[in-house]
């Protein structure tokens, strides 16, 4: 009995071990797919540019909270003012930096740079 139970917890974790695998093999290229240089900064970009925007909205809120709490106190409100300021800072030049890409991605693509 207890060898048939061992073959059973055997066999039922290679069964789920395959499930798991198969799962992975329908994972999808986050950067889609990129026939040269330029789109794949152009998409790592992109990538970069999202997760930042998600960051930029969860700082920004974070400063929110900092200004409430300071109720005041001017050495808060200092603290919460220059918090907002690298937030929006920082926003800027993600934003800049994504519009860059893609002008460079462009440009190059038009010129024919692209390694296909």
């Amino acid at each position: 009995m207890k060898k048939i139970l061992n073959e059973i917890k055997t066999r039922g974790i290679m069964a789920v071990s395959v499930v798991h695998a198969e799962s992975f093999a329908n994972f999808k290229n986050p950067l889609g797919a990129n026939d040269n240089i330029f789109d794949f900064i152009k998409s790592v970009a992109d990538v970069v540019a999202r997760i930042g925007a998600a960051i930029v909205v969860i700082m920004v809120i974070y400063s929110g909270f900092l200004f409430v709490q300071a109720q005041g106190n001017e050495e808060k409100l200092k603290t919460a003012r220059k918090n907002l300021m690298w937030t929006l800072i920082g926003a800027v030049v993600l934003l800049g930096a994504a519009t860059l890409a893609a002008v460079v991605s462009n440009v190059a693509g038009d010129l024919g740079f692209g390694i296909n």
